[in-house]
C-alpha cells in the first residue's frame, strides 16, 4: 500500500535521514520534505503519516499540528522532538505517536506498520446502494459478488444485498488483492476460497459452488497464491 507522507523539519540532515528510513521501510511511499512550518501549512496535500519536528522557528510543529486540526485534517500525526514536556500537548491533537530523536528503526517500522493496518481497516468499509437503501457494509463480510443481468448481488456471511450495479462497477472499487474475478458473472472474496475445483469454486460456509471459467482459472490460482503468501497461511 503506497503512503503519502510528509516531513517537517528545521534540519536538514534530520529530513533526509528520516526520509532514507522510511523509503528503506515502506519504498512504495511518496514522500514531501519541509524546512518550516510555514511551507507545510501552505501545502495543501493530504498526508496519511506527518513526521513534525515540534521545535521550529516562526510556526512550531505543536502550532502546525493544531492548525491542521482545526481544519479537519486527519493526518496521523507524529511528533519527533527531544523534550518530554510536550507529550501533553501532544495528546490534545491526537498525536499517533510520540518520539525522541533521532527515531530508531524498530520504533518507525512499528509506527508505519501500525497506520497501514488502520488505513486499511478504514478502507475496509463501504457504502451500498440498494434501490434507495443505503448499507454500511464491512467488505471483509462479502463472500461473493453475482451479476444478475445488468444487476448484481452482493452475497455476504449475513444475507444477500440487491444492487443495480454491473459487475464491472465492482471490479473498479474492490481491491484486486482481496477479490477475483471467477468468471464473467462473478466476483469472489479471494480469503473465503476453500477449494478450487475444475468449473467451480468453492467458498467457506456455503453449500453451493460458484463458477469458475477456464479463461480465469489461471488468475485465481495466482491470486490465492499471492493471497496466502501475503497472509502468512501455511498450507
Amino acid at each position: 500500500m503506497a503512503f503519502m507522507v510528509g516531513i517537517c523539519d528545521d534540519d536538514a540532515w534530520t529530513r533526509e535521514d528520516l526520509k532514507r528510513k522510511i523509503f528503506e521501510l515502506k519504498p512504495d511511499a511518496t514522500m514531501r520534505t519541509y524546512a518550516t512550518g510555514e511551507r507545510l501549512l501552505s501545502d495543501c496535500t493530504e498526508f496519511d503519516m506527518l513526521f513534525l519536528d515540534i521545535e521550529m522557528p516562526e510556526i512550531d510543529g505543536m502550532e502546525a499540528a493544531r492548525y491542521l486540526r482545526g481544519q479537519g485534517d486527519k493526518a496521523r500525526i507524529v511528533f519527533v522532538t527531544s523534550h518530554e514536556e510536550f507529550m501533553p500537548e501532544a495528546f490534545k491533537v491526537r498525536a499517533f505517536r510520540f518520539f525522541h530523536k533521532p527515531i530508531s528503526e524498530s520504533d518507525l517500522k512499528e509506527a508505519l506498520d501500525a497506520a497501514e493496518a488502520e488505513i486499511q481497516e478504514s478502507c475496509r468499509k463501504i457504502i451500498v446502494n440498494s434501490f434507495g437503501t443505503k448499507n454500511i457494509v464491512d467488505t471483509m463480510d462479502i463472500l461473493y459478488i453475482l451479476a444478475d443481468r445488468k444487476q448484481t448481488v452482493i452475497h455476504m456471511t449475513n444475507g444477500e444485498i440487491p444492487t443495480a450495479y454491473p459487475l464491472k462497477f465492482w471490479q473498479e472499487r474492490l481491491d484486486d488483492k482481496d477479490f477475483v474475478q471467477t468468471h464473467r458473472a462473478c466476483i469472489v472474496s479471494i480469503g473465503k476460497i476453500s477449494r478450487i475445483d475444475t468449473d467451480c469454486v468453492r467458498v467457506s460456509g456455503l453449500p453451493d459452488a460458484v463458477p469458475l471459467s477456464r479463461r480465469n482459472a489461471n488468475a485465481v490460482l495466482d491470486a490465492l497464491s499471492e493471497y496466502i503468501e501475503r497472509h502468512g497461511r501455511i498450507l
